[in-house]
C-alpha cells in the first residue's frame, strides 16, 4: 500500500523531519546570566508560567498514546499513525526542554512550592485529559476518538497552549529576556501548529463520515473551556481576548466539516 503524501498527516510528518530541533542544542548561558538580575516578581511569574507548560507537556506526553492505539485498531489510516508517532516524540522533546531549562537555570527549584496546581489546572490536565484519552483503551469508537481529539488537540493545544506560548514568547522577546527560553517557545509553537492542524484534520474526517457526531465535538470542547479561560483570569485583557478568539476559531473550523470549507488534504 502506497502512503498518501497529499494528506495533511504525511505532509506534516515530512515537515517535522525537516524542522527537527534538539533541546540540548539551545544555548541557555545567557538565561543563566540574566536570571539573578531579574526582579523577584518577574522570577516568580516566569516560574509559574514554566510550571504550567512543563506539567502540561508531561501530561500530554503521557496521555497521547491511546489515540494512536484507537486509530490503529480502526485500521486504514497509516498516515495518521505515522504522524502521531512524530507528535509523541515532539511532546517528549518539549518536556525535555523545560526539564533542562529548569535544571540549568534554576537548579533545585521546587515547583510545587512556587507554583502549586490550582483547581482549574487540575481539572483540565489531571482529570478531563486522562479521562477522554484513557477511555480509548476500552472504547475505540469514532465518538470516543472525537472526544479525545477535541480535548487534547483543539482545546488544550489549540486554545490553552497556543494562547499561553504566544503570550510568554512575545513578553520575553520584546524585553530581550531569557533568549534560550524564548527560542524554546518559538520552536515549541512551530511544533504545536502541526499538532493543532492534525487535530482539525482528524475531527474533520470523523464528522464528515458521521455528521451526527458534530454535537459531540462541540459539547466536548465546551467542557474544559471555562476552566481553560480561568487559567488566564489574572492575565492582561489582550491575553483573555486571544484565548476566547482561539476557542471561537477552533469551534468554527469544526463546524466547517459539514460545509465543505475544510479539506482533509494538505495545502501546497
Amino acid at each position: 500500500m502506497a502512503l498518501r503524501y497529499d494528506l495533511l498527516p504525511m505532509a506534516d510528518y515530512v515537515k517535522a523531519k525537516k524542522l527537527f530541533w534538539d533541546p540540548e542544542a539551545i544555548d541557555l548561558s545567557e538565561d543563566v546570566r540574566q536570571w539573578p538580575e531579574l526582579s523577584e516578581e518577574l522570577q516568580l511569574g516566569t516560574l509559574r508560567l514554566i510550571a504550567g507548560f512543563y506539567r502540561g507537556e508531561i501530561a500530554v506526553t503521557e496521555d497521547l498514546s491511546p489515540l494512536l492505539f484507537a486509530i490503529r485498531k480502526e485500521g486504514g489510516h497509516l498516515e495518521e499513525e505515522i504522524f502521531l508517532c512524530t507528535q509523541l516524540f515532539e511532546e517528549a522533546k518539549h518536556t525535555e526542554f523545560f526539564d533542562r531549562w529548569l535544571g540549568t537555570v534554576v537548579p533545585g527549584v521546587d515547583l510545587n512550592e512556587v507554583a502549586p496546581v490550582g483547581p482549574h489546572y487540575q481539572f483540565v490536565f489531571y482529570e478531563e485529559l486522562p479521562r477522554v484519552l484513557h477511555q480509548l483503551h476500552a472504547d475505540q469508537s469514532r465518538r470516543a476518538q472525537l472526544e479525545a481529539v477535541a480535548t487534547y488537540h483543539l482545546m488544550i493545544e489549540g486554545v490553552a497552549a497556543e494562547a499561553g506560548y504566544a503570550t510568554a514568547y512575545l513578553s520575553l522577546k520584546e524585553r530581550g529576556l531569557l533568549p534560550g527560553l524564548v527560542k524554546g517557545f518559538e520552536l515549541i509553537q512551530r511544533d504545536e501548529a502541526r499538532h493543532i492542524a492534525f487535530g482539525h484534520y482528524l475531527a474533520d474526517r470523523i464528522i464528515r463520515d458521521e455528521p451526527d457526531l458534530l454535537p459531540v465535538a462541540k459539547a466536548q470542547m465546551r467542557t474544559p473551556s471555562p476552566h481553560i479561560l480561568s487559567l488566564f483570569l489574572f492575565s492582561q485583557l489582550e491575553v483573555i481576548k486571544h484565548c476566547i478568539n482561539m476557542y471561537e476559531t477552533r469551534l468554527r473550523k469544526v463546524e466547517e466539516a459539514l460545509t465543505g470549507a475544510a479539506t482533509p488534504e494538505a495545502a501546497g
